[in-house]
Formats: structure tokens, sequence, C-alpha cells
């Protein structure tokens, strides 16, 4: 560790030598199990790690590579989104069964950490090893280490979830190493009952996972974000020349038809679905090339069952959707044209937190994006309660613009095969 593409600056190289450290001191302790235990040695306490800082700064990937290196240690990596939501889903089918229990919530844990049970979903990430949820078991099946990336705090039924769930898990010596944009005592700021939450960081979270800075001058998510590429257009009367011919042509002579995506027991309606066939791939080529041989695009044979999807901002932000019905429209739709994103103001939360949940779906989903907006994308939303968790949202809706990310999204790498 690591397997980096680029060498680590001094910061970066400081996170990753006590990732490293937590790694040789977690695998040191796994093959001593046995031993321990017939000496009565006590085992190391080891603290996990809350790394935090602007987006773009390297946090995720030395966090995955961390999580990559371990090999003898049973243990889970998802997003902080996918995370919360298994937790809900659980408590949901723990409310529904007719089996009692002391604490719901703390059932709805323990079925969240069972493998067999699947709450977690596939963690779609071509840099994880094992990209379907498992957990890596050596002489036991109890987890030891949970990664946690792009942690946030916004919702007030989750803040005071959080607190319990981090709680017990750190009563059961689970080792937790975080990623995320803001600092500990930052999160939920001005929430409801905000003052419990700042304890439970004080208290509890910080003094088994200590917070560390990644201050890099070198955002790298920018890096890969192009210039002369069309995949976001600005019009502030919501209409574009180019990207209106664009859909016009992926649209002609084709029956747009109600997708119907079941999400937790109900249904979630996207109204303008299209099926995918290879003119449509060579039409997104030729507007989208990086270079005059369009280098690095793919033309894939068979489009069966892959489907394209045009959605509002109203349609998708306006409504109460959760990150639960964003993971699975991202999920059933390949490519996603996203219209009339409109400026938002500092009262517009709801929908800036909605759009968050929405793109961070998009980005971990690896689902190809168009957007019409009015604004330029640092412009959309640049004050409110959520506008410092929404530089992140300004970063990946950047990088998924850029080439790298549509020539490894699901519209280039999946369309070959049914799904």
């Amino acid at each position: 560790m690591p397997d980096n593409k680029f060498k680590l600056d001094n910061k970066q190289q400081e996170i990753h030598n006590k990732l490293t450290n937590i790694r040789n001191d977690l695998e040191k302790i796994t093959i001593n199990k046995i031993l321990r235990k017939i000496l009565f040695i006590n085992s190391k306490e080891i603290k996990g790690l809350y790394i935090y800082g602007d987006v773009g700064r390297g946090k995720s990937m030395l966090m995955k590579e961390f999580y990559n290196s371990l090999t003898k240690t049973s243990k889970i990596y998802c997003h902080f989104n996918s995370f919360i939501k298994a937790i809900h889903e659980a408590l949901r089918d723990i409310r529904n069964s007719k089996k009692k229990y002391d604490d719901q919530l703390i059932a709805a844990i323990n079925l969240v950490l069972d493998p067999k049970l699947q709450y977690l979903v596939k963690y779609k990430d071509d840099e994880i090893k094992n990209t379907k949820f498992k957990i890596k078991n050596f002489f036991s099946k109890k987890i030891r280490i949970l990664c946690l990336d792009e942690f946030q705090v916004i919702d007030a039924a989750d803040s005071m979830i959080l607190s319990r769930v981090i709680s017990y898990l750190f009563s059961h010596n689970i080792i937790i190493i975080f990623t995320s944009n803001t600092h500990p005592q930052k999160l939920y700021q001005n929430g409801i009952q905000a003052e419990l939450f700042q304890d439970f960081v004080k208290d509890t979270l910080l003094l088994n996972s200590p917070d560390i800075k990644l201050d890099s001058d070198n955002d790298y998510r920018a890096k890969k974000t192009p210039t002369s590429l069309k995949r976001f257009y600005v019009n502030d009367r919501y209409y574009d020349e180019n990207l209106n011919d664009l859909i016009k042509q992926l649209t002609n002579n084709k029956d747009c038809f109600i997708t119907k995506i079941k999400v937790w027991g109900r249904e979630v309606t996207i109204d303008n679905s299209y099926f995918i066939n290879n003119n449509d791939l060579n039409i997104l080529n030729s507007i989208n090339k990086p270079n005059s041989d369009n280098k690095g695009i793919k033309h894939i044979a068979n489009h069966n069952n892959n489907k394209f999807a045009i959605v509002t901002f109203d349609s998708i932000c306006s409504n109460s959707f959760s990150a639960a019905d964003y993971q699975a429209i991202s999920q059933t739709f390949d490519l996603i044209i996203l219209l009339k994103v409109p400026p938002l103001s500092p009262q517009d939360t709801n929908e800036a937190r909605r759009l968050t949940l929405f793109i961070d779906e998009i980005y971990e989903n690896k689902t190809s994006l168009i957007t019409l907006s009015a604004k330029e994308i640092d412009e959309i939303y640049p004050q409110g309660i959520g506008s410092k968790s929404f530089l992140r949202t300004i970063s990946r809706f950047k990088e998924i613009q850029s080439h790298d990310y549509w020539i490894n999204s699901k519209l280039y790498q999946e369309t070959s095969s049914n799904k």
C-alpha cells in the first residue's frame, strides 16, 4: 500500500503512514489471536481515524488503498449513503416482523453487519476489491473494521440514529475509518438539537477515531475535468439548441415508456425512458470526443435492456426522494439527461440536499449524466446551510464530465451484456 498512479504529497503521506500503522496492528492481532488467548495477553487498543478536508484531496483514495491492503481482517467498506440506507431498511423490516426485540436499532445494526443478509448492496467501484458486498473473514465472522466514505450528517433523524449506531460499534470494538469534507465538530452544526450530537462527537467519536485534516494544495478530481467536452450545458432559459438536437437524435423513432422501480415495497416512476441502441453510442461518441481520433471510446455490439432517461430537476429533487430512491434510479439507467436545474437559494435546503444525494448515487454507480442548468456548476448553490457539503457535489459534477469518467461509466462498461 499504496499502489498510486501519482506520488503522495507530504500530507497524504502522513495519513498513509497512520493508516499503515493501523493495518499493521490489525493484521498482527489477527494472526496472533489464538496465541494471545493462550498466554492471556491483552490486545493493543487500536483507534480508527477521521480523515477530513476539501474535495478532491485524495481522502477516498487513501482509504480504498488501506482497505484493499487488509488481507487477514474482517472488514466492510461502503459509502455512507449506502450504510444509512441499510440501517433504515433493516429497521423497516424489524418493525414489520412479528418478532419482538428489546432494542430495534441494535437489532438493525446486527442485521446490517450480517454478511448473509446482504443489506449492504453492491458497491460499484473498480478500485475496491471484492466489489460485491462481502466480508473478508479470517478466524471469525465478527467485523473488525468499518470504512465509511463521505461521512456527513444533515438529517435530524439520522443524527439521532447515528450517535447510537456509532457508539454501539465502538462498544463492540469495531474500528471505524471515516472520510468527510467536514470537521467532526462541524457536523450537523446548525441542526435541531445539534448540541446533543456535538457532545457525542466530542465524548465518543473523536476518542475512538481521532481527526486529521488532509489539507493538500492539489484538487486531484479537478484535474480530471475537461474544458472542451459538452456534458453540462448552461442556459438561463433552460433551452440549448445543441442539447435539444442531441435529445432529438437519441429519441428519434423510439417508443417512450414508463419505468417503474420498486424501492422498499413502493414504486418510483420515471416517465421518459428509452432503450439504448448501437446508434445512440455513435451519436454520443460524436459529441464527446476528447480528440480527433476519439481515443478510448468503445463501440459495443449489444445493448439489450440498457436504458436512458430524461428527467427534470423538479421531478427528481422536488419530490421526497431518499438516497435509496436515487440509488435505484442510478442502477436502473446507464445514462440520465437531467434538465432545468435552477439556481438554488439559501432557503432551498431540501432541494440542495436531494441534488447532493442524487449526484452521489450517479457517481457511485458510474451512471453517465448530461445536464442542462440555469447556472454554472459552482453557482448552483453558493449559500445555505448545506453549501459547504455541496462543494463535494460541485466536484463530482465536474468529474462526471471528464473523459475518464465517461468511458469508464456503465454506458460503455456494461452495455455488452444483459443486466
